[in-house]
């Protein structure tokens, strides 16, 4: 505020058909293993999959010898086995057309981020249902418990929420302020 520069958040990436798609996944995870989410979502699956039948998990790791590593260096990766992890990267057409066909989209946040990722928006634009570890998202209009779930590690869940009972609530969608183009037109302070 001082230097006159306004805060422009993250956006989503285009605005193809998200109507009418049938629902194949309870819910999703497609996320680059870092610190602190390996341990984050194998917690969180657990209590999950008590409940629900059918899950997409995409792990990935750059490479094998990442996987190793971390089983040498990271405390989290001592049980961790090779086949849960993915070592070729997944589209970006294929991680929309999961996270579309997913009632719930899960996003963990990496260690020490303030921020949102892309990902959070993209699910609230799609008027998915999100479970994230970012507590930061209730900073911004669009929150409400009855679309964002914010899991802890250690949390225990609760079914019988609203955000578990309830349709997605429209009114904190998020709509065409964070898409990619109007994230542009801020920046270049293009105005109509």
């Amino acid at each position: 505020k001082e230097y006159g520069v306004n805060f422009l958040p993250n956006f989503y990436y285009g605005d193809a058909d998200i109507e009418n798609i049938e629902t194949k996944y309870d819910y999703s995870f497609i996320s680059t293993i870092k610190k602190g989410k390996y341990s984050y979502i194998k917690k969180l699956r657990e209590q999950l999959d008590t409940v629900f039948e059918k899950s997409y998990c995409f792990l990935y790791l750059q490479s094998k010898l990442v996987f190793f590593y971390n089983k040498l260096t990271n405390r989290e990766f001592k049980k961790a086995k090779m086949k849960e992890f993915s070592f070729k990267k997944i589209s970006s057409s294929k991680v929309r057309e999961i996270s579309l066909q997913s009632k719930y989209i899960i996003d963990a946040t990496m260690f020490n981020q303030n921020g949102l990722p892309f990902r959070i928006f993209e699910a609230l634009h799609m008027k998915k249902k999100l479970i994230t570890n970012n507590e930061n998202i209730k900073k911004y209009p669009f929150y409400t418990p009855d679309n964002i779930l914010i899991y802890k590690d250690g949390d225990k869940i609760e079914f019988s929420s609203s955000f578990f009972t309830t349709p997605f609530n429209e009114e904190y969608s998020v709509d065409d302020t964070y898409s990619g183009k109007s994230f542009i037109r801020e920046l270049l302070n293009i105005k109509d």
